[in-house]
């Protein structure tokens, strides 16, 4: 996912700097910056804590019923 924003920063500098990409709605770099919300939110995701479990919800997983 690093490398498609890495690519798309990468067409967004040649569209504005050498020649205009055809075909494309939209810039590169609006679709790198929707990309790198997305890209975002998902590390923040990945690196929250995850909630513990406490000792007797523990013991109760532990019982059959």
């Amino acid at each position: 996912f690093t490398v498609v924003l890495g690519a798309l920063a990468l067409a967004d500098a040649f569209d504005k700097a050498v020649m205009m990409i055809p075909l494309l709605p939209l810039g590169p770099g609006w679709i790198r910056g929707l990309l790198a919300g997305v890209w975002t939110l998902w590390a923040i995701v990945l690196l929250a804590p995850k909630p513990r479990r406490t000792a007797a919800a523990a013991r109760v997983e532990e019982v059959p019923a």
